[in-house]
């Protein structure tokens, strides 16, 4: 006797399959998903590059003061500023330094948003009125700051020079990958993203961030264009 192997009255049911149009519609449907998505995530992963570099320039800044408590209010010179913080960094005398050419590009204290083109490429350069050598504007003292909250320590930047920046320079190194604005950090310890047109760019400027006051002091902390003035 044959076997049925289907019960009494039950018939083979044949699965929908799905037509071309409707495959269609479903990668339209993914695509019009992943381009809303993308946004979304490029915005996410931005601004995870704007946490790592705020805090690249927060422990730059903090590495200053602590130069500053041990050596009676004197800043470090511009001309080797990274010399000096390397043991408050807690890197080894003999690591990279930030401000010459020979720094890696691959480096702890380097913005993400840097392009890697170019090993000598750095992120975060000195002020350099704040003290170039032992002979040319030769140190300054924190305590000389007329008003620490205007006075730029650190500016973001995007240079192969020496790692110093003044206000003849900041449209050849500056650097604003963030939103169209850069990390600056200055004399009171707060950090500032700023955008280029907030940056004084001569010594007659009164704009921006800085429109209530002369912006000498964005670069000259004691408001005399000769920081060995006190």
């Amino acid at each position: 006797m044959k076997m049925n192997s289907r019960p009494n009255g039950m018939t083979k049911v044949m699965r929908p399959r799905f037509t071309l149009i409707e495959l269609l519609v479903v990668i339209a449907i993914i695509a019009i998903l992943a381009s809303m998505l993308m946004p979304a995530l490029q915005k996410a992963r931005d601004s995870a590059k704007a946490t790592t570099c705020s805090n690249n320039m927060t422990q730059i800044g903090r590495a200053i003061f602590l130069y500053v408590q041990d050596n009676k209010d004197w800043l470090p010179l511009s001309y080797d500023f990274s010399g000096y913080l390397l043991p408050y960094l807690g890197q080894p005398a003999n690591a990279p330094k930030l401000s010459y050419r020979s720094i890696d590009k691959e480096s702890k204290y380097t913005c993400p948003m840097l392009p890697k083109t170019e090993t000598g490429t750095r992120s975060y350069s000195y002020n350099r009125y704040l003290g170039w050598n032992e002979t040319y504007h030769p140190y300054c003292k924190i305590s000389v700051f007329k008003k620490p909250g205007r006075s730029l320590l650190v500016m973001e930047t995007a240079n192969t020079e020496s790692g110093v920046i003044q206000h003849s320079k900041v449209a050849t190194m500056g650097f604003w990958p963030h939103n169209e604005r850069g990390f600056d950090f200055f004399g009171d310890a707060h950090l500032a993203p700023l955008k280029q047109e907030q940056i004084p760019q001569s010594k007659s400027e009164f704009i921006g961030y800085y429109s209530h006051c002369s912006n000498v002091l964005f670069w000259i902390p004691n408001g005399i264009w000769d920081c060995t003035t006190y």
